[in-house]
């Protein structure tokens, strides 16, 4: 019997603050995942998250442990970041939108509604 080394198994690290993340394939030793090259060692303490058909741990490369993901109130909070909105609205869009010609029938119960309405709200005064 000679040394059995550990299986490779694919992990995603994490890093600078959950910005950046990678996939690697680690030596798993058991309930330690080994980094060969970098000789960081973490523990497989938390539970896995299934990514493109594979379970797979979230490694923190920073501090070395196991992430767990939470779902939790504040994923409802998220806003908008404001210079997508205008991405949002494309032009073309917005051209196709004024080029609608309404029909005359149209028209002329617009105006109809409006007089009404001018009438019902002009008259007290």
């Amino acid at each position: 019997m000679g040394l059995r080394r550990g299986e490779k198994k694919k992990v995603i690290v994490v890093r600078d603050g959950g910005f950046e993340w990678d996939i690697r394939k680690l030596v798993r030793d058991g309930c330690i995942y080994r980094d060969t090259l970098t000789g960081k060692t973490y523990p497989l303490n938390g539970r896995m998250i299934k990514f493109k058909g594979e379970y797979m741990p979230i490694l923190d490369e920073e501090t070395g442990v196991t992430l767990e993901p939470k779902i939790d109130k504040s994923v409802l909070n998220l806003k908008t970041n404001p210079d997508l909105l205008g991405r949002v609205i494309d032009p073309v869009i917005l051209q196709n939108a004024f080029r609608i010609k309404p029909e005359l029938r149209t028209i002329i119960i617009a105006l109809i509604f409006g007089l009404i309405i001018g009438i019902i709200l002009g008259a007290p005064l």
